[in-house]
């Protein structure tokens, strides 16, 4: 009988407390519920009643003014990132992928990391003194979470600056994602990491200056060494401090090792050969001479190449999405084109740019064809700054150099005799004809054009001035790319074309007859500028900014302004 009762009350007992943790767990049910009904209100009257006013949280401005609304209106103002009425795992994870920014070469601080933490810390501090979560303080870290999501991703998609608002010419694609979208995917399958991470460049050109910079940002503070003064003669032989100093800088770079020469400042074998090894991967003419160019390169210091590499990982970020299965990519400030191909470098060949004042301008096109033997039409502009001076110093000029002057433009132009125009009293703002120039070796395009019509009018073309490819700055043209191989160039590109092997094209080019041949399969060409890039094998390269434009965009980049 004792333990029939002794049953039955251990049995009421269960279902008591059965009955209290019900209790409990739907009262914490409701509580979360009510809390986040209560974040959701907040969410939804700061987007319908900001008056026309930017929406602020935590006295910090929210920036994603087009994105973040709409993001929280798709999901009915609902929070995106409680769970049970508390900021979910997804937050951590956020702040960890905005501490890697510095990576990109962007600042953390910039992406409200600092009040982030201290809400996130707030929100823990109340919920271990079992204190009520404040809806209006979970309000404001959804905000700065969500707006630090969408600002950052932007930044990684597409960069921080625009590029037209200081390179009006750089016109290249734009990188493009659904924002709002990712960010809600990312939160349902608790990917936010993952999802910013997809959204940078996967090049291995970019992945490599990123491990530089982190390389060179971990890299314990060297001692300094003393810049490198110019001198006459400055090359094997020469005896000076400079050599001790152009030793030293070397050494540190990693490109001399100990030699027995006991006199520092003798410039022997050896330090000829470093700095031959140097000149080369700056792209300079590696004479083993110790010029102006190569005393710039010299003297730079790891802060110089920090910057360089975080404005070039920032002009990556402005690259097409997508640039090709196979395309052709000419880096301005390198004077190099290559040929790329399920990225393998194919085909690589010297070239010639624009100069200070007819810049290369930077764009994206596709090749649909290309032009052998080419008649020269030459620019209105470069005819009337250009060809007319010298045409007014030689009145021969035009003749010799084969060129064909026209009168008026399109079907009623007429082709008359240079020598029946008073060339003297023309200029500039008063030059009424049109010059062609015939196919043939002094022709200013060479022996082939490559066309990708653009807005510029700019295209790839050989040259009759070959002995320019032998210096290593080489921006002498009027803007369009000159090349040291366009036989080689026009191979691969007819390499599927019946009929088109080496010695057909040479024999194109023998008959000096202008011949239209068009691609069967277009290919993507993308001009751009990089001061510094990396290699399919990982290594970085620096090169003189010609067009003085890093400073521009590391001042941009540095603002604290969001785009």
């Amino acid at each position: 009988m004792k333990s029939g009762v002794q049953e039955h009350l251990a049995f009421f007992a269960a279902i008591l407390i059965i009955a209290w943790l019900l209790l409990c767990f739907f009262s914490s049910s409701s509580m979360a519920s009510d809390i986040s009904e209560n974040v959701r209100e907040r969410i939804r009257q700061r987007m319908e009643y900001t008056g026309g006013n930017a929406v602020t949280a935590a006295a910090e401005t929210i920036y994603s003014s087009v994105a973040l609304p709409r993001f929280y209106e798709q999901r009915g103002y609902s929070p995106a990132w409680l769970q049970s009425g508390a900021p979910s795992s997804n937050c951590q994870a956020l702040v960890r992928a905005i501490g890697t920014a510095g990576d990109h070469g962007l600042n953390p601080s910039e992406y409200h990391l600092d009040k982030i933490v201290d809400l996130l810390n707030e929100v823990a501090a109340n919920q271990k003194a079992k204190k009520a979560l404040n809806p209006g303080r979970l309000a404001d870290l959804e905000f700065l979470l969500s707006d630090s999501f969408l600002i950052y991703g932007a930044h990684l998609l597409g960069g921080k600056v625009n590029p037209e608002t200081i390179e009006p010419d750089w016109t290249a694609g734009k990188r493009e994602a659904d924002l709002p979208a990712l960010l809600a995917e990312a939160l349902k399958t608790n990917d936010v990491e993952k999802a910013l991470k997809s959204l940078a460049p996967q090049d291995v050109a970019y992945r490599s200056m990123q491990d530089l910079l982190k390389q060179l940002r971990a890299a314990a503070p060297q001692p300094s060494v003393r810049l490198v003064q110019t001198a006459p003669s400055f090359k094997l032989g020469y005896r000076g401090p400079q050599t001790a100093a152009l030793r030293a800088r070397l050494a540190a770079a990693g490109f001399l090792g100990q030699d027995s020469e006991q006199d520092k400042e003798v410039f022997n074998e050896s330090l000829e050969a470093a700095l031959k090894k140097f000149q080369a991967s700056w792209g300079l003419e590696a004479d083993g001479v110790c010029g102006p160019a190569t005393l710039h390169a010299v003297n730079r210091s790891e802060k110089d190449n920090i910057a360089a590499i975080r404005a070039n990982l920032e002009r990556w970020r402005w690259m097409p999405q997508n640039l090709g299965d196979r395309h052709i990519l000419v880096n301005i400030a390198d004077f190099h084109l290559a040929v790329v191909e399920n990225g393998e470098e194919l085909l690589a060949m010297k070239a010639i740019v624009g100069k200070l004042y007819r810049k290369t301008p930077v764009f994206s096109g596709r090749l649909t064809y290309l032009v052998i033997s080419p008649y020269w039409d030459v620019p209105p502009s470069i005819a009337r700054k250009d060809k007319l001076p010298l045409m007014q110093k030689d009145p021969n000029y035009f003749t010799a150099n084969h060129f064909l002057v026209y009168q008026g433009w399109g079907a009623d132009s007429r082709e008359i005799d240079p020598a029946s125009v008073d060339w003297k009293a023309l200029g500039p703002n008063n030059f009424p004809y049109r010059l062609r120039q015939k196919p043939g070796p002094g022709n200013a395009l060479g022996r082939i054009k490559f066309m990708f019509p653009n807005k510029h009018n700019v295209y790839i073309h050989d040259t009759p001035s070959h002995d320019l490819f032998a210096k290593s700055q080489r921006n002498f043209s009027s803007g369009c790319i000159r090349i040291q191989d366009p036989i080689g160039l026009a191979e691969y590109l007819l390499k599927d074309a019946p009929g088109w092997n080496r010695e057909a094209i040479e024999d194109a080019v023998d008959n000096k007859i202008e011949k239209t041949v068009s691609l069967s399969r277009p290919i993507p060409v993308h001009i751009m500028y990089f001061t510094a890039f990396g290699d399919t094998r990982g290594a970085v390269h620096f090169r003189n900014d010609i067009y003085g434009r890093d400073a521009r965009l590391l001042e941009a980049l540095d603002s604290l302004a969001r785009n």
